[in-house]
């Protein structure tokens, strides 16, 4: 509810801006001069990097795909209890099918993409674990004028295999900001939730002055938390400000500041974490599409729970990205360091994360993606709860030939390793691991601009 209202907060309070022209901020009132338009550095802006090649001209269609696919996955667990031994891991087939609608629609000012896709997964032995699982993404970006633009993402899936539809399995991708929450473990064959949305809003008031703001909800919810213990649900809100000025035409400086709160509950026990950061940022634009953003400052924690005595420190806050977009492929990487919170786990945790995203045509023909993530996450409040934290690490890759445009296949591989030896339901199958081979077909539509 929260970010509901910051981003109709921030909506209604830049209203009268929208009618306004100020030459100052691109030295001209016409939309042809554009090389005054400042960017929004990554840091800030708390969108993905994007995670397409570039393309020659705008692309406008919609599409519908059918999806086919048969994998093979060792270390399936079930079940889990806590109060008797862990059911001994086994391997299985697994098929899918799953139909995905989507739209993508860009303009020179707007760009708007989104896609839905249910998803039936059938095992050929572990069929307690058959389901019909969802995923849904949207992402909007409007420059209501020269001087103002507007972003909203979300991000939804609801999954009991992660290898199937996961933020971190389905192309979540990579952003430069601390504001969009971190990984921090994954329960791999549980039926879980998650949605994270998030706007923002800049205005440039001047040829080389900008400030900004917006606002983040993001849910972490476990269907059935009796077979989870040691996760917790959760829900964050956050807000953050910044200023952004432009040095040169490749490099921007500015700060930020960002609050954020976490409610996180178990069967037994809740916590409250809110964080308080401040954070100069400095990013370097090597041309439009490829960019170097490096951000550092000081967050302030306060962590409570109830009958248990609070808990607040200081600690610094670090994030260093790198995003290319080109014409044969995208990179993404990112690195940061921070106290955040949620995600299954209650209190705060001091985490070291790191993530890449790539793709890249090999061919016309031939196409090659590869992701990773590391994250090693340590309690920050020992006293308060008992799990002490540990280590998440995932990565896939895979390789598409297309036989005509409407016609694919895909194979690749995928895994996951986790230690956190207080959860059970991790500590009892740390690794798993996937191959798997798909065929899809897909249908478009052109749309016109």
């Amino acid at each position: 509810m929260f970010a509901r209202l910051a981003i109709a907060a921030l909506l209604l309070a830049n209203l009268p801006l929208w009618s306004q022209v100020e030459p100052g901020a691109s030295g001209s009132d016409s939309d042809a001069d554009t090389s005054a338009e400042m960017a929004v550095p990554p840091p800030v802006a708390g969108v993905v990097y994007p995670q397409v090649v570039s393309p020659e001209n705008l692309p406008n269609y919609m599409s519908a795909e059918i999806n086919a696919g048969a994998a093979y996955v060792n270390n399936v667990f079930p079940f889990q209890s806590s109060t008797t031994t862990p059911v001994k891991p086994v391997n299985d087939e697994i098929y899918t099918f799953y139909p995905t609608l989507g739209i993508i629609r860009a303009t020179v000012r707007r760009q708007i993409t989104a896609s839905y896709s249910p998803s039936f997964v059938f095992y050929q032995n572990t069929t307690a674990l058959d389901t019909i699982d969802h995923g849904a993404s949207m992402t909007f970006q409007d420059r209501f004028s020269p001087h103002i633009t507007f972003n909203v993402e979300d991000f939804f899936y609801r999954t009991s295999d992660v290898f199937d539809q996961s933020y971190q399995f389905s192309g979540g991708g990579v952003t430069g900001s601390t504001q969009t929450p971190e990984t921090i473990l994954i329960a791999p064959f549980e039926q879980q939730l998650s949605n994270l949305a998030h706007a923002f809003l800049s205005y440039q008031f001047g040829r080389d002055g900008m400030i900004g703001g917006g606002a983040s909800d993001s849910t972490y919810y476990f269907s059935a938390p009796s077979a989870t213990t040691g996760l917790g649900n959760s829900h964050s809100d956050g807000a953050w400000a910044f200023y952004n000025r432009r040095l040169a035409a490749t490099q921007y400086i500015g700060i930020s500041y960002q609050w954020n709160r976490t409610a996180a509950q178990t069967l037994i026990q809740r916590s409250y974490t809110e964080t308080n950061s401040i954070l100069p940022f400095y990013s370097f634009y090597f041309n439009k599409r490829t960019s170097v953003s490096v951000s550092g400052g000081v967050q302030r924690v306060d962590v409570s729970s109830p009958n248990l005595p609070a808990s607040n420190s200081w600690s610094p806050e670090a994030d260093i990205s790198v995003g290319y977009q080109g014409k044969r492929g995208y990179l993404a990487a990112s690195y940061s360091y921070a106290i955040t919170s949620g995600e299954g786990l209650l209190g705060a945790y001091t985490t070291n994360d790191a993530n890449l995203s790539g793709g890249f045509n090999l061919t016309p023909t031939w196409t090659a993606t590869v992701s990773g993530t590391y994250a090693n996450a340590t309690n920050t409040t020992p006293n308060l709860f008992t799990t002490s934290g540990g280590t998440t690490i995932a990565g896939q890759a895979s390789i598409t030939h297309s036989f005509r445009p409407s016609l694919s296949m895909n194979v690749g591989y995928e895994r996951l390793h986790e230690e956190f030896s207080n959860i059970p339901i991790i500590s009892g199958n740390p690794d798993s691991n996937q191959v798997y081979g798909k065929i899809t077909y897909e249908f478009r539509k052109p749309m016109g601009k």
